[in-house]
């Protein structure tokens, strides 16, 4: 396989092909991966495997990670993985990819994750046999659609939106003091471009016109990208015509609540600033919430299947106890 180039137009047209050839898609799912973080610093925050393998030490990275039983199966599946193909033990980098395809939430992250491109030089066999078991599963997931180009378009861009937004932290792969990383910053611009025409076009691309995976790949581009307030109104449209998953709709609408620098309704979304540091130390913390005491209520209500709390420990953030007490302050949560 080709090296990949950063161009989105590029990526989309190669993708095309591939489903023409393949006659399948690619599995996608809209759980966000969670990480299980064993050190940090004021800086940065990563797993102890990925220092280690960050480091280039892959053999201790291997090992540390087979002990290990706090880490989620499917990332250790994967960051083994990521060991044993610099290692160039391809049997094992294959047993490992195949184990976090059938275990992860979120696959795509292997279509874009640049230490992989070298394994179909190696067996194109068998990386054609794994990219199929995604192909197949997304197909599954998808089911018969109104725009199945659109829909496969929005796979590959959130693919994209993964590997620059979700997995960074993870995977430590584009050094930010590199070339690779501005080409991949340029590359942002570009996916908030495209997201942007989409829903210009299309609106909200909903479930009834690309199916769910498709439609919460929508979802993620829209929420992390500067355009939010410019199109809420469209998921509002979809919301009211059942049309969008309700819990994006209540992660979209705290997103922009706290964008604008309001309580939050449902206990979505987290911070950690230069102000939050001067309270809470070196803690996320959770963006504050109106109405707080009956905030799993709404959460429920919605189709969140967590409460507020497992939602901040999932993703390492802390609630301070005055919230509790109604007595939260928005001074905290300042971004700068």
């Amino acid at each position: 396989m080709k090296k990949f180039t950063f161009s989105i137009w590029r990526q989309s047209i190669v993708f095309i092909l591939f489903i023409l050839l393949s006659g399948k898609q690619v599995f996608a799912q809209q759980d966000t991966i969670e990480k299980y973080y064993a050190t940090h610093t004021s800086a940065t925050w990563c797993t102890n495997p990925d220092s280690l393998h960050d480091k280039g030490q892959y053999r201790e990275s291997i090992e540390s990670l087979k002990k290990d039983t706090l880490i989620k199966n499917f990332i250790r599946y994967y960051q083994l993985a990521a060991d044993y193909v610099i290692l160039d033990e391809i049997d094992s980098t294959f047993f490992y990819l195949n184990r976090f395809v059938e275990t992860s939430p979120d696959d795509r992250v292997i279509f874009v994750d640049q230490r992989f491109e070298g394994l179909p030089k190696s067996d194109s066999i068998q990386w054609k046999m794994l990219t199929d078991k995604i192909v197949a599963l997304y197909f599954e997931s998808v089911g018969p659609v109104k725009d199945s180009a659109l829909a496969q378009e929005l796979f590959y861009l959130s693919a994209l939106d993964q590997k620059y937004r979700l997995y960074r932290g993870v995977l430590w792969q584009i050094p930010k003091d590199s070339a690779e990383f501005a080409e991949a910053d340029k590359e942002m611009h570009d996916l908030f471009k495209r997201t942007k025409e989409i829903y210009e076009k299309y609106g909200f691309p909903g479930i009834s016109l690309v199916g769910k995976s498709a439609s919460a790949g929508a979802f993620y581009l829209l929420q992390h990208s500067p355009y939010i307030n410019k199109f809420y109104p469209l998921i509002k449209k979809a919301y009211r015509n059942n049309d969008i998953d309700p819990v994006y709709y209540a992660m979209v609408t705290d997103r922009l609540l706290s964008e604008k620098g309001r309580r939050q309704l449902y206990g979505s979304q987290c911070i950690r600033s230069t102000t939050t540091e001067k309270y809470f130390q070196d803690n996320y913390i959770l963006w504050p919430v109106k109405d707080f005491k009956n905030v799993n209520e709404r959460r429920k209500a919605m189709g969140f299947t967590n409460t507020v709390e497992e939602n901040a420990k999932r993703l390492n953030a802390i609630i301070p106890p005055e919230y509790y007490e109604g007595k939260e302050k928005m001074k905290w949560v300042r971004r700068w």
